[in-house]
């Protein structure tokens, strides 16, 4: 397994999607080694790919940047940068481009490595020594954000002058291979979840679990089951409760490995959409249940004392929100109207936005002597998301916290 450097590791979790060079020693010499980390639902059609595309470009001039396609859509492929900053940079591109070998590495969500690979690069265009020589490293300056809007620009624009970029493409010398993540939770009850799981839904929920487990929340139920005239079935995916609130979450993931052909992302939303509805119908059956008394034990069987009159926060999880981008069916009135039917708060939330939420979380805990428990901090952003939620076009939408 690949650990990250304490720099890399607070970027990774900083970050939603980026991608880094760097050189690795092993007993052979040096070697180059691409880190990705971006969404589940885009490493998985990398994988599914067989071959890498790797693109230099000038920035401004002064500076080199660099990116890789994840190839997750025919027509607007997703794409993960970086500025090139350190030397180790610098030099995995002049390894890469005189035909050495490069492991590459894919992070989840929370910078967790799910499965590695190696590949061989070779220069389709360009020159990369020279553009090498032409730029210097980039670091952090007061024009930062005018730097990446330029970059950004370049990319999807592909406004990039002759002799300003380079082009590397690799066909994968080796299959991806596995990494076993090991899931240990709060109840000291432990898993085994793996990135080419064909339960793909079961991996979502799992990744989900450990992530509000950070919380160290006591009352952490997966799939909590509800007993109603002799019959059992599942009350929600994973039930969190504490003294002064309710939290149920509804996972939904979409299924890649098991289907023949790739979907576009257009096919994905509408996958996406039609799992939203289903989840809504199920937490309001869910919160109808808890309103009513129903008996709800945990998953060894022992009734759990649920509070009824608390205004719980319903959230349905999906794969990636930028899949519901400009979808008015899940705008402010999905979230107003839900609010007024079940008297609960409404969130949906990709896992990067529940990292978001979590760390936020964890810091106004950590900072603030009045804040009584990270769930307590983790209630209280969610109420904030909530308010913001009723006046946004569509559910793709993020908040950037701004602590201390």
């Amino acid at each position: 397994m690949y650990l990250l450097s304490d720099d890399h590791r607070k970027e990774f979790l900083s970050t939603p999607e980026v991608a880094r060079l760097t050189v690795t020693l092993n007993e052979d010499g040096p070697k180059p080694t691409l880190l990705i980390k971006a969404r589940t639902l885009a490493l998985k059609y990398l994988t599914k790919k067989k071959y890498c595309h790797i693109s230099t470009f000038r920035v401004a001039e002064e500076w080199l940047g660099y990116w890789v396609d994840l190839q997750d859509d025919p027509i607007d492929s997703g794409i993960v940068w970086s500025l090139v900053e350190k030397p180790e940079e610098r030099e995995a591109l002049r390894l890469l481009s005189s035909g050495y070998s490069c492991d590459v590495i894919i992070f989840n969500e929370l910078a967790i490595p799910v499965a590695h690979s190696e590949q061989n690069f070779r220069v389709v265009a360009g020159d990369i020594e020279t553009l090498l020589s032409q730029t210097g490293l980039h670091s952090a300056r007061q024009n930062d954000n005018q730097v990446a809007e330029a970059a950004i620009e370049r990319i999807r624009g592909n406004r990039v002058a002759t002799g300003q970029s380079s082009s590397m493409e690799a066909h994968f010398a080796s299959d991806w291979r596995d990494v076993d993540v090991m899931v240990l939770r709060n109840n000291k009850s432990w898993s085994k979840t793996s990135f080419f799981a064909t339960d793909e839904g079961r991996q979502q929920e799992e990744v989900g679990v450990w992530l509000v487990d950070s919380l160290h929340v006591a009352g952490s139920v997966h799939s909590p089951q509800v007993y109603t005239n002799g019959q059992r079935r599942e009350l929600t995916d994973l039930l969190m409760t504490y003294k002064s609130g309710l939290f149920l979450i509804e996972s939904k993931a979409l299924a890649v490995f098991n289907r023949a052909n790739l979907p576009s992302r257009d096919k994905l939303g509408a996958d996406t959409a039609k799992h939203i509805r289903k989840a809504a119908k199920q937490l309001k059956g869910a919160i109808r249940s808890i309103r009513m008394g129903a008996e709800i034990r945990d998953e060894q069987g022992d009734r759990l004392p649920l509070e009824s009159n608390v205004i719980p926060h319903a959230i349905i999880l999906v794969p990636d929100l930028s899949l519901l981008e400009g979808l008015a069916e899940f705008g402010s009135e999905f979230f107003r109207q839900n609010h007024r039917e079940t008297d609960s708060m409404w969130h949906i939330l990709d896992l990067i936005e529940l990292l978001r939420v979590v760390q936020a979380a964890s810091e106004i805990f950590r900072l603030d002597p009045n804040c009584p428990s990270e769930m307590a901090a983790f209630d209280y952003c969610l109420m904030e998301r909530a308010k913001r939620s009723v006046s946004e076009k569509h559910a793709n939408f993020q908040i950037l916290w701004r602590i201390g």
